[in-house]
């Protein structure tokens, strides 16, 4: 022992080498304040038990050998803590029994929420068990895990600046029936095989790909890309993310695979997070197969950093709400570093209703390179301020950085930093502005999405420097139950997304921003529709409507309804009569109510 304490690593590979200590142990060298000699006794041992190598051939089978060891260890570990959820298909059965008190427990217990009402709670999750058995091996066990969907009620465009977002977890969701395999094979079956097609993915087939600096780096490689073009828009594709995303993250390992049926009630394209909740339900099945250790927190920004792969850049709000949300409440959450700072009980007489516009909320190439577009503004308007405050440059990483907690500038100079933010400006000139120092930053950025010809930085940054500040306030509203002033925030929130006028909307560049009444500038981030604006304009106008915004990041899907109890029935006749009838729409327009976050179903 004395002799390991002495070994050093002064040569060329500067490794350890146990040779060494025996040598120091030979020559008396362990102890010799001590005048102890030391000790050396033979043992004889059969050549298989020692590892011994001449070539790099050699070694890669040594490595291969105790990394297959060290993988069957970590399957065992996360079977013993997997076994409390893992359960054949026929006793899940049993477990869900509409009529059975275990049904009504678990409900209260997964959901948060009155167990009375069992049944529409464990229909789907039984519908999922029998779809695992018919598609794969009956007799074996299983894990189910739910993710649900999500309604952020303010602080959109804001989770990757820094911002507060204050988001709650739908009661809609998807379900995943999961069991762990031997090898590293996915194989998906949906619940609708038409839309959703049965897949077979190999995670060994990305090993090569995943060997890059940083995760990021895989995002926006070739193979990613090609990829992606090759399966435009497939379901997988959000489970192969937070997959690979866990195999880059323990690239010394090789994940072990699953077989996984899925189905899910979250509405598609219409801006509640479908595919976060897939990412989110995937990553739960992935890290619990391979007994990966991660607590909630830890999980959230990997889930965000996950669904780069589909081509997003987006921040981890979504998953954020999804994974910790509460029943009941609204989530007030903050982010870099990400942190759930209270839960704040939405008030009895509120009532939050959902109306589609009949648009879906495109997920095309087209759309990622608008959503990543507006991210890109806030990277260039902060890369801009860097340049222009040296001193505070360490200090200004996010949009949120600009606001006036954060101290960086006096309330009165933020007006002027600002208007110093070019209102268009195209890559070239971005490029002359900020020189070779910010070359391999920019370079990302602009990789992340096809050249628009110019960026509206100032408009997009003044959005989201008052979003923030709109965010930092709005807890504080719920909690003294002020819905008026809340769903005035709303209404200035979606202002700020608006592609039609409005006499409430005012962007930096129509009227200036004025930091005394930061949080009532809009900015334009401009991810709304003509159809959206105009359903959030007919729901404001119904006398008990506090407030109306955008669901989602924008370009279709949904819009998010805050009112009183007593005017549901208004909103609803108003919306069928002005919007839905005109545009030969069947109405659509829901009530949803806050859940507990999703996870696995412990029975």
């Amino acid at each position: 022992q004395s002799a390991l304490y002495r070994v050093g690593r002064a040569n060329a590979q500067d490794e350890y080498y146990l040779t060494d200590a025996i040598e120091i142990v030979g020559r008396g060298l362990c102890c010799p304040e001590n005048d102890c000699p030391g000790r050396v006794i033979e043992y004889e041992v059969g050549r298989d038990q020692v590892m011994a190598f001449n070539t790099r051939a050699e070694l890669l089978k040594i490595e291969d050998h105790v990394r297959r060891q060290e993988r069957d260890i970590r399957s065992e570990k996360a079977l013993k803590k997997l076994a409390p959820a893992l359960r054949t298909p026929e006793e899940w059965l049993a477990i869900l029994r509409p009529t059975g008190q275990r049904a009504q427990k678990l409900v209260e217990r997964t959901y948060g929420i009155d167990g009375s009402v069992v049944k529409p709670r464990v229909g789907p999750l039984r519908s999922v068990v029998r779809l695992w058995a018919r598609a794969f091996d009956g007799k074996r066990k299983i894990f189910l895990v739910r993710a649900p969907g999500r309604l952020n009620l303010m602080g959109r465009h804001i989770d990757h600046q820094g911002g507060f977002v204050h988001s709650m977890a739908l009661d809609c969701e998807v379900v995943m029936a999961v069991s762990p395999r031997q090898d590293d094979v996915i194989r998906l079956v949906n619940a609708d095989p038409v839309a959703f097609p049965a897949r077979e993915l190999v995670i060994g087939d990305w090993l090569k790909a995943l060997r890059t600096p940083d995760w990021l780096s895989f995002a926006d490689g070739q193979t990613v890309r090609t990829h992606l073009m090759s399966t435009a828009g497939d379901w997988s594709n959000y489970v192969l993310a937070s997959v690979l995303y866990q195999q880059y993250c323990h690239r010394g390992r090789r994940l072990r695979g699953m077989d996984v049926a899925v189905s899910g009630n979250v509405p598609m394209a219409s801006g509640l997070s479908s595919s976060s909740a897939m990412v989110v339900a995937s990553m739960e099945a992935i890290i619990a197969v391979n007994g990966i250790g991660m607590n909630p927190s830890e999980i959230v920004p990997a889930c965000g950093q996950a669904e780069w792969f589909v081509g997003s850049r987006g921040g981890a709000g979504d998953h954020a709400a999804i994974r910790l949300g509460k029943a009941g409440h609204v989530a007030r959450m903050g982010f870099h570093p990400f942190s759930i700072s209270r839960y704040v009980r939405l008030p009895a007489d509120a009532a939050i209703l959902v109306a589609y516009s009949g648009q879906h909320a495109v997920k095309s190439a087209g759309a990622r390179d608008r959503f990543n577009e507006r991210v890109a503004c806030y990277r260039i308007g902060m890369m801009l301020l860097q340049k222009k405050y040296p001193r505070f440059a360490k200090k200004l990483q996010y949009v949120r950085d600009l606001t006036p907690a954060c101290g960086v500038f006096r309330p009165r100079e933020i007006d002027a930093v600002l208007e110093a933010l070019p209102e268009r400006i195209s890559r070239r000139q971005i490029k002359a502005r900020l020189g070779p120092a910010f070359e391999e930053q920019l370079a990302r950025v602009f990789a992340s999405h096809a050249d628009p010809g110019h960026y509206t930085v100032r408009d997009v940054v003044v959005f989201g420097v008052s979003e923030c500040e709109r965010s930092r306030l709005a807890a504080d509203l719920l909690d003294r139950k002020d819905l008026q002033g809340f769903g005035e925030m709303v209404l200035l929130s979606h202002d700020g997304d608006r592609v039609k006028g409005s006499p409430l909307a005012k962007t930096a560049t129509e009227a200036g921003p004025k930091a005394e009444d930061l949080w009532r500038m809009t900015g334009a981030y401009a991810c709304s529709t003509s159809n959206i604006d105009r359903l959030v304009d007919l729901a404001a106008s119904v006398r008990g409507v506090y407030g109306a915004q955008l669901a989602g990041a924008g370009l279709g899907g949904c819009v998010t309804i805050l009112a009183r109890q007593s005017a549901v029935s208004r909103v609803r006749a108003t919306l069928a009569r002005e919007y839905y009838r005109p545009l030969g729409l069947a109405p659509s327009v829901w009530r949803v109510r806050p859940v507990a976050g999703g996870g696995i179903i412990r029975p």
